[in-house]
């Protein structure tokens, strides 16, 4: 199973090196798994990923977008392309920060998409919330993260 973690600024403050390090540091209880990081100004995310046959959770598209999905998300809108193909639709979808593809798959997943451009947030469960995404809203931060003890340490 993949986690993630991370952030968006509010107010134009900058990033917390703080809050990211102890985020890592409990990522770091499973060091057998890989953790990615990605960032811009206003913007965090570590994707700690579960070796599968399948790609990345985590992406960075040409525009700079960051999609991450954990979990496996069934696309049904698109039943004749490959498991790849979805994958690779569903990204695009995120990135564009549209939830059509989303709405219309079943599986178990949450997501989370960035596009540093428009400086726009998505983040999305299945219908039912089987895959958890925790959220706290402060005056200066949103987090998120699929885990309780990854939020915990973003709190400010």
């Amino acid at each position: 199973m993949s986690h993630f973690a991370g952030y968006l600024t509010l107010r134009g403050l900058a990033r917390d090196n703080l809050a990211e390090s102890r985020v890592l540091s409990a990522m770091a209880r499973s060091p057998d798994l890989r953790v990615s990081q990605f960032g811009s100004e206003r913007f965090w995310l570590a994707c700690q990923t579960v070796p599968t046959w399948r790609s990345d959770d985590a992406m960075v598209d040409s525009h700079g977008r960051v999609t991450v999905i954990a979990g496996d998300p069934i696309c049904s809108a698109t039943p004749e392309r490959s498991f790849n193909a979805q994958e690779q639709a569903l990204r695009a979808d995120i990135a564009r920060g549209s939830v059509q593809l989303l709405a219309a798959s079943t599986g178990t997943f949450c997501a989370a998409g960035w596009d540093p451009q428009i400086q726009s947030l998505l983040l999305a469960t299945d219908w039912v919330a089987s895959r958890s995404l925790y959220y706290c809203i402060e005056p200066d931060r949103l987090s998120f993260a699929t885990s309780l003890r990854l939020l915990r340490p973003l709190r400010t």
